[in-house]
């Protein structure tokens, strides 16, 4: 009792402390986060005094003389109306300007209006002013002050100096308000929220700590229960599945939380796309409008009044584009008063125009790069200011503007009368001024943010409904999965029954790639026991000399697509078995010279498709390999010979198309073509005969002689191959039947030199046939063998001899007819021998 007593003492010291530490953390970060927040707005002011300050025209300064005289003169009130356009940019913000002499600093243009309590008339004393305001004219570098009290009220105040180029003397500095009331609010507001912040993070700290012990103390007890009941083995610990529905259920938590915020930020990200793309489908077409309107008034309008009047009359109602663009413009924003539609332009002739440092911004984009006519994104036109969407138009100043643009000189007398000769001339061809339309989109991206949180709490009560039902299933599924296991375990019995009693080496491993079943036939096959490799994962030791994946482990693993990188000769996916894969390798390991193994993998499912592990069986093909090695070996070395014998040979099909398997060298050679030619399906006609219609004749004839079946038909004497610009070549082919195949080989050989020799003979035989019948001289030949081989009718009727004696062909006998003839026959038969 005392023990526990001590604790609780314990715990609530330790809390007390807790809590002081946090107050004194949540003191310190929210001054911390204070500090930040005032550091940053000072230096948002800041920036925006220096942009307006920046816009500034020195030479109209210069115009001023800060009195009351200044009132109504046009550099002032071209400050003035351009310190109330940009003013509009920046709400809650007070424009001024203030100027020293002699010490002392007096009211200038600004923004507020003639009944503006704010308001100070030009050459107004600034009364009270601190040194911090004198100080910016001293060191003219710009700065923040206060919350500063005046006769005006209490501010917080930013000062930026306008310099003079020249000198670097300070002519004017322009002045920015900010009510200190709601700098105030803003500051607390960051300190407020970091404060809690840091207060909720340290409430749940101790609340976490609570939670984790908690746990750990129900988990030491449920290790309890279960190590005093670990005797009976049919004893069920109380609370376990509950346990596991729990964090089944925190885990589904998680993840619909997880999907929620995943929504809410794609959602988010959805909405606001689609707010920009509608912003900016209305900039676009604002734009247009203000650009076709003064596109339409400078092609049409301004040229016809030019008609009318002198050179020296300008009347903008009628010939300024943006004159009469920005009065239109300003109709249409009357009824969309959030959105604005600017002509904006850094020496603008209407100070409403004047372009703002974002603004000038995107005039410089567009003077760096000329090819480049539109910008449209998202921006503020102010810092500080609202956020917007922006289509943005350049508009190039070409020769036809600087009549009113460039040298005052050479502008209308009534423009400079209205307009003086300082403000929008100087330009020159090239410079750029903007046609841009801004649509707010902050207002629209908070009411945005607000409906999808509105559809996230609605969706989060449904997921917390949805979870509720989640549980009662669970439970549910806790039964059916009691009856799942013992019907697995029974299943497990059977297989290990069929593995052991199969011829077949098998082995299967389960989802952690342990080995479950080892059988009999592998345990010859490899030497190694089923005691040494079951629930181990050193399978591979009975095939492999290193560790690496069998291909169980890669099914097992999801490594499907590297099977045929650790099996890359023969490994496929079986045509018989859905998610199997085989493979043949060779193992040295096994046996004394090693053995050829075909692999067969394949994946174990439950009835719920879970995957449970994987089987592989072991066929040894070791003496179908040699078989297929020897036959290789004779099929390289009938290829070997058929590639080296000087006749052309090739196998393929000839009906319906040629479609060779196999040719050697000699048999492209021999057709005066290649290889390459004669690879695609029936391309052999064509690379062969190069005449159509020879082609057609041949191949028309080549496979009725083939569709024949008469080996006598299917042989083809002296074809002649042509190619142009060389000299014909002669062939001779024979195709033959493969027993028991549908396809033909083809032998074809050279007989050029032999076609030649004969065409030569003929024409010798021709010319004699010529010489015999022309000459009056008898005349007999005679071969080397004593035949009569031809002879002219003049012999024949010279020596008197009869047809029957020529036609023996025999000169002996010929001889002897003619003797009778002869003064000397002995003479004569000796000579003709001698011949």
């Amino acid at each position: 009792m005392e023990e526990r007593w001590s604790m609780m003492n314990r715990t609530t010291k330790g809390l007390c402390l807790w809590a002081v530490a946090l107050l004194v953390a949540g003191w310190g970060v929210g001054r911390w986060r204070a500090g930040c927040a005032d550091a940053k707005m000072r230096q948002s002011l800041l920036r925006q005094a220096v942009g307006i300050a920046e816009t500034i025209d020195p030479e109209l300064v210069r115009q001023l003389s800060f009195t009351a005289a200044d009132a109504g003169t046009p550099a002032f009130e071209y400050l003035r109306r351009q310190m109330a356009a940009l003013g509009k940019h920046l709400p809650q913000r007070g424009i001024y300007s203030l100027a020293q002499r002699n010490g002392t600093l007096f009211f200038g243009p600004e923004n507020y209006c003639e009944d503006d309590p704010m308001a100070s008339p030009p050459g107004t004393v600034y009364e009270e002013p601190s040194a911090e305001d004198l100080g910016v004219f001293t060191t003219g570098r710009p700065s923040t002050m206060g919350p500063v009290t005046d006769e005006y009220g209490t501010f917080v105040c930013a000062l930026a100096p306008i310099l003079d180029p020249s000198t670097g003397e300070v002519l004017m500095a322009v002045g920015m308000d900010v009510l200190a009331d709601d700098w105030r609010a803003t500051v607390n507001r960051a300190r407020h929220r970091a404060t809690l912040a840091v207060l909720l993070v340290g409430l749940a700290f101790p609340v976490g700590v609570a939670a984790i012990r908690q746990r750990r103390h129900r988990t030491t007890r449920h290790r309890q229960s279960v190590a005093a009941n670990t005797s009976d083995p049919n004893h069920v610990v109380p609370g376990a599945h509950r346990y596991m529905s729990t964090g089944l259920l925190l885990g589904m938590g998680v993840l619909a939380v997880a999907f929620l915020a995943v929504v809410l930020v794609q959602g988010w990200h959805w909405t606001h796309a689609e707010i920009r793309h509608s912003a900016d489908q209305q900039a676009r077409l604002a734009v247009a409008f203000g650009a076709a309107l003064r596109d339409y008034v400078g092609e049409y309008v301004r040229p016809e009044m030019e008609k009318h009047v002198t050179r020296d009359d300008f009347m903008p109602e009628t010939m300024s584009t943006s004159f009469i663009a920005r009065a239109v413009l300003e109709k249409v924003q009357e009824a969309f008063p959030n959105s604005l539609v600017r002509l904006a332009s850094t020496n603008p002739r209407n100070p409403a125009n004047q372009a703002t440092p974002e603004e000038e911004e995107l005039i410089k984009h567009f003077e760096q790069h000329p090819e480049s006519d539109v910008w449209s994104g998202t921006m503020q036109l102010f810092e500080g200011g609202q956020t917007y969407s922006v289509h943005a138009m350049a508009r190039r100043f070409d020769a036809s503007c600087l009549q009113c643009h460039g040298r005052p000189e050479d502008a209308p007398a009534t423009l400079l009368e209205r307009y003086g000769a300082t403000a929008g001339f100087g330009r020159s061809v090239g410079e750029v001024s903007l046609n841009l339309a801004a649509i707010p989109v902050g207002q629209s991206y908070a009411a945005a943010g607000a409906r999808v949180w509105r559809h996230m709490l609605v969706a989060f009560g449904l997921c917390v409904v949805f979870l509720g039902g989640i549980a009662v299933l669970i439970c549910v599924d806790i039964r059916q999965r009691r009856r799942s296991e013992m019907s697995l375990h029974a299943s497990k019995q059977q297989l290990a029954r069929i593995v052991e009693q199969s011829p077949i080496p098998t082995f299967l491993i389960d989802a952690d790639r342990r080995v479950t079943h080892w059988n009999r036939a592998l345990e010859e096959l490899t030497g190694i026991p089923a005691g040494e490799v079951i629930g181990t994962r050193n399978h591979w030791r009975a095939f492999y000399a290193s560790e690496r994946p069998c291909m169980a482990d890669l099914l097992v693993s999801g490594a499907v697509d590297t099977i045929a990188q650790w099996y890359p000769d023969d490994s496929r996916k079986s045509e018989l078995i859905g998610e199997a894969y085989e493979a043949s390798e060779f193992f040295p390991e096994i046996g004394r010279d090693g053995r050829w193994l075909h692999l067969t993998a394949t994946m174990i499912r439950d009835d719920q498709n879970r995957l449970l592990g994987a089987m592989e069986t072991l066929e040894d093909i070791t003496q179908r390999k040699r078989a297929e090695e020897e036959l290789q070996k004779h099929e390289a070395f009938i290829t070997a010979v058929l590639d080296n014998i000087p006749i052309g040979v090739a196998v393929g099909s000839m009906d319906p198309i040629v479609q060779f398997t196999y040719m050697n060298d000699n048999f492209a050679r021999l057709y005066r073509t290649t290889r390459e030619a004669l690879a695609p399906p029936d391309a052999f006609w064509e690379a062969v005969y190069e005449d159509p219609d020879r082609r057609h004749e041949v191949r028309r004839k080549v496979l009725q002689d083939c569709a024949s079946g008469n080996p006598e038909r299917m042989h083809w004497d002296d074809i002649p191959i042509t190619c142009q610009g060389q000299e014909t070549t002669f062939v001779s082919a024979k195709n033959a039947f493969l027993p028991g195949q549908s396809l033909m080989i083809s032998i074809v050989w050279d007989v050029t030199k032999r076609n030649r020799a004969e065409n030569q003979l003929k024409e010798s035989l021709s010319l004699l046939e010529a010489t015999l019948e022309s000459t009056a001289d008898g005349i007999l030949v005679v071969d080397g063998q004593g035949r009569i081989k031809n002879f002219n009718r003049q012999f024949q009727d010279l020596w008197r001899l009869t047809d029957e004696v020529l036609a023996t062909h025999d000169d002996d006998l010929a001889l002897a007819a003619a003797t009778p003839l002869l003064t000397d026959p002995d003479a004569f038969a000796a000579q003709v021998r001698e011949l």
